[in-house]
């Protein structure tokens, strides 16, 4: 099987109104310690007063940077069952929930031992790509959608007040909007000593496009606008997403992480898939060919003996 990887743009602003970006964010598709086929992404919208929403964010994203690109020799030695879990979808989900449980211990310890006011915090979506399908854990109110042609599906779950008032029934989507808590979040890492994330996993296709990005840009701009803006394929993408939330406000910092999954690569993950089902097939389905030269032989046996009877008693 080819290479899959995207074409990979990410971009961060700290918007119209605030003074700093507690955003942060990062984005690699370099592969991992001989795995080629491998993305990785995340994002992280921090909050907390005094700097430590900027802190907890770059606490995460700078803990997931580090593990992709430690030293491999070292990061061998103390992790070798690593590529197992690269190799292994369960496995995989299993590391990514384990990995968001850590970064949320070591926010949470940092408040516990600076004792602060307000306690630092972060959202995360952390994604790992590889081959033909993505796997990401989810925290919070940034969110990851699913471009295909002119449909754009709201991969992601937010964990806030209106969003679950929302799924109750209890609240209206135009009355979500203005809610006096329409910013507050149900789960964050940092806040408690334990967290759990969403997992979530999608299989991707040639022409795809997947987005990552903070509620700055989903408060500001529609699922449509951003279908639309990334579906048209144009560079830049990521720039003009925030020039667009920046122009209706841009009342928060605003983060986009787009990837452009194309080419050959995933189109033959099919193919691949289907020349599998024909090597390793037995008697159903196209395994049988295999029957078909045994089959072909027999009726020609019995075609002959029906010929040479006939002619036999032809001569009696």
């Amino acid at each position: 099987m080819e290479n899959i990887l995207p074409k990979i743009e990410f971009l961060t602003d700290k918007g119209r109104v605030r003074k700093n970006n507690e955003d942060n964010l990062w984005a690699s598709d370099k592969g991992y310690n001989g795995i080629t086929s491998l993305s990785v992404f995340v994002i992280a919208d921090g909050m907390g007063g005094h700097e430590g929403g900027e802190i907890a964010s770059g606490i995460a994203v700078e803990y997931i940077k580090n593990i992709f690109e430690a030293d491999i020799a070292d990061r061998s030695e103390r992790s070798p069952e690593f590529l197992e879990y690269m190799d292994n979808d369960e496995y995989l989900k299993l590391f990514l929930t384990e990995t968001v449980r850590e970064i949320n211990n070591l926010i949470y310890e940092n408040n516990r031992k600076k004792d602060i006011k307000e306690s630092m915090g972060t959202t995360i979506i952390f994604g790992v790509q590889k081959d033909d399908k993505i796997h990401m854990a989810h925290v919070g109110d940034s969110r990851a959608y699913l471009i295909r042609g002119r449909s754009i599906e709201q991969i992601t779950v937010d964990h806030s007040y209106v969003a679950e008032h929302i799924d109750a029934g209890l609240l209206t989507e135009e009355e979500a909007i203005n809610h006096p808590y329409h910013s507050v979040l149900t789960r964050s890492l940092g806040i408690d000593s334990s967290v759990e994330a969403d997992i979530y996993t999608r299989r991707i296709k040639s022409d795809d496009y997947l987005v990552l990005c903070t509620d700055g840009l989903t408060n500001m701009v529609s699922d449509t606008d951003i279908r639309d803006v990334v579906a048209g394929g144009a560079a830049n993408t990521c720039n003009k997403l925030i020039d667009l939330a920046n122009g209706r406000g841009g009342v928060d910092n605003v983060s986009v992480i787009v990837a452009w999954f194309q080419g050959d690569a995933l189109k033959d993950c099919d193919t691949q898939k289907l020349k599998r089902k024909v090597k390793n097939g037995g008697l159903s389905g196209l395994g049988g060919l295999r029957l078909a030269p045994l089959v072909l032989g027999f009726f020609a046996l019995v075609l002959l003996l029906v010929m040479l009877w006939y002619m036999f008693s032809k001569h009696i």
